[in-house]
């Protein structure tokens, strides 16, 4: 009789792999990431790789499209721009178009390359070693953290360009 094992189905390896949770005794705070299933299920496990490292792809040529329309709207030179209240109101929009570029920089890093580095390491090694690493468990988790802060400030830049639209 085999004992169930942990097939992670988003976040690949959250959790460290302790006899407890290899035999499916003990599921932590992250039980909606995972599934349990015998044998077979490595070629489930590479599709949904497949897939993130497409979605990933795909993020990363949407922010790189957007951080490229943020240099240039921060770099150019703009002629004043008043509402019609005649306040100028281009001095906030260049202050806007910095604080997204600087978010959309720092949200690239992370998403394009620690991310996907800490991924590929955990991919890596529960193919090769069966279980991943605690530092590379971390690294992804305080990294997913840090994604979700830049998407956060992304928005905060967006709501801070309407706002600019209305004072």
């Amino acid at each position: 009789m085999t004992r169930p094992r942990i097939v992670i189905q988003k976040y690949d390896s959250l959790l460290t792999h302790s006899d407890e949770e290899k035999s499916g005794k003990y599921v932590g705070h992250f039980s909606h990431f995972l599934s349990y299933s015998g044998k077979g299920n490595e070629t489930a496990k590479t599709a949904k790789f497949d897939i993130y490292v497409g979605y990933y792809i795909c993020a990363m040529l949407t922010s790189a499209l957007l951080l490229a329309f943020y240099v240039v709207q921060a770099f150019t030179l703009h002629s004043p721009c008043t509402v019609s209240s005649g306040k100028n109101i281009t001095e906030h929009y260049e202050l806007a178009f910095q604080l997204g570029m600087f978010i959309h920089i720092l949200d690239g890093v992370n998403t394009s390359c620690i991310n996907m580095y800490y991924r590929f390491r955990i991919h890596f090694e529960e193919t090769h070693f069966g279980v991943a690493s605690k530092v590379a468990s971390h690294g992804v988790l305080i990294s997913t953290y840090f994604e979700w802060l830049g998407r956060a400030g992304i928005i905060g830049v967006s709501i801070f360009q309407l706002m600019i639209l209305n004072l």
